[in-house]
């Protein structure tokens, strides 16, 4: 796994002030082939952090996130401490699927990448091969 922080580089991000953990410009350069080429999965860094608050909704870090090229979305709930945050989540991503903001082949491929994430940590597999 790695995790995508919150940082901003112009060459690594879709816009003036989107951070890396948003960006599927960064997301891509960390699993190009001629690059760094990883092939695992990618967790974002917490979405709930002061910066991330204010700059977006909940269902906007989600979305964009998923479709930057995030795997897992972690939302600690430290903060807001709301009850409710899970299934929200879980509302703005499958709303964005049925309406085509997200692509279900965008959730298959981070489903696929977690289950052999799951297969190989399971078979105690951890210095295998990608």
């Amino acid at each position: 796994m790695v995790m995508v922080g919150h940082l901003y580089h112009p060459r690594f991000s879709d816009g003036e002030t989107v951070p890396t953990s948003l960006s599927a410009r960064a997301i891509s350069a960390l699993r190009a082939k001629g690059y760094i080429g990883f092939r695992g999965v990618v967790v974002s860094d917490d979405m709930e952090m002061g910066a991330m608050r204010k700059a977006y909704t909940v269902p906007e870090r989600a979305v964009m996130a998923i479709n930057a090229g995030t795997d897992i979305i972690v939302f600690s709930n430290v903060i807001s401490k709301d009850a409710g945050l899970g299934p929200k989540i879980h509302a703005a991503i499958l709303d964005a699927v049925r309406d085509g903001r997200i692509s279900r082949a965008r959730i298959e491929e981070a489903y696929g990448r977690i289950i052999l994430l799951k297969r190989r940590l399971m078979q105690h597999d951890l210095p295998g091969k990608w």
